[in-house]
């Protein structure tokens, strides 16, 4: 798809104006296919593919850019996926040129973070009737599927090299249950976190935290009695 549409010409260092011009013409092509009914997002998602492949291949002539707005914010992110998330460069990548692109789309000055809106977060979204939240990235836009989680949560737990016999949404729940209870919540704290609407849902998780059963199993009740 993309080198069907930028020049690869040996030794040619392709420009993002090239990658820019490419990603007009994928997203026209889509629109004529009816495959989209915005050219936008083709565009964008298009010249995101090509920049981060070409990038690999050493072929991306990078211009001197100056700082965007929110410079240093963008840094303090991408210090804070890499250093306290320990995501994959790719992946760093990927997050750092959509928040780029949003914070070019809006019109609010440096130092004004505070002052942006859901609805500058909405004209950056697809163009689209849909008000969930989480959307798939191509059109039709349409919400994420249980199935689609699934998949997206089962890759990254077997990419990560982690046993375990259910690999959907719901071990990540299952997991942060275990965490809160080993750091001594209480059962009523983690039903609300979890969203339980019976106690007796989150009950299940006090068979987990075996050595806060001993403790009470060898309380003194001498006192008391």
């Amino acid at each position: 798809m993309i080198a069907e549409r930028v020049d690869l010409t040996p030794g040619k260092k392709i420009t993002p104006q090239d990658i820019e011009a490419a990603g007009q013409r994928w997203a026209r092509y889509q629109r004529r296919r009816g495959r989209t009914h915005t050219a936008k997002w083709s565009r964008e998602l298009f010249v995101q593919v090509a920049i981060g492949w070409l990038r690999f291949l050493g072929r991306v002539k990078e211009p001197c850019r100056q700082p965007g707005a929110f410079a240093s914010q963008v840094e303090d992110f991408v210090a804070h996926l890499r250093d306290q998330r320990g995501l994959s460069p790719n992946t760093i990548q990927g997050r750092r040129w959509h928040v780029e692109r949003f914070f070019e789309s809006v019109t609010v000055s440096e130092g004004s973070l505070a002052d942006l809106t859901i609805e500058d977060v909405d004209n950056f979204c697809p163009d689209c009737s849909r008000r969930e939240l989480f959307l798939t990235m191509r059109p039709p836009f349409r919400p994420l599927s249980s199935s689609c989680m699934y998949h997206v949560t089962s890759r990254r737990i077997s990419a990560l090299g982690i046993q375990t016999r259910h690999q959907g949404p719901h071990c990540l729940r299952h997991a942060c249950a275990n965490h809160l209870v080993a750091e001594r919540f209480s059962l009523k704290e983690i039903g609300d976190h979890l969203g339980h609407r019976s106690s007796l849902t989150t009950s299940i998780y006090a068979k987990v935290d075996l050595s806060g059963l001993r403790e009470v199993a060898d309380f003194d009740l001498g006192g008391l009695l």
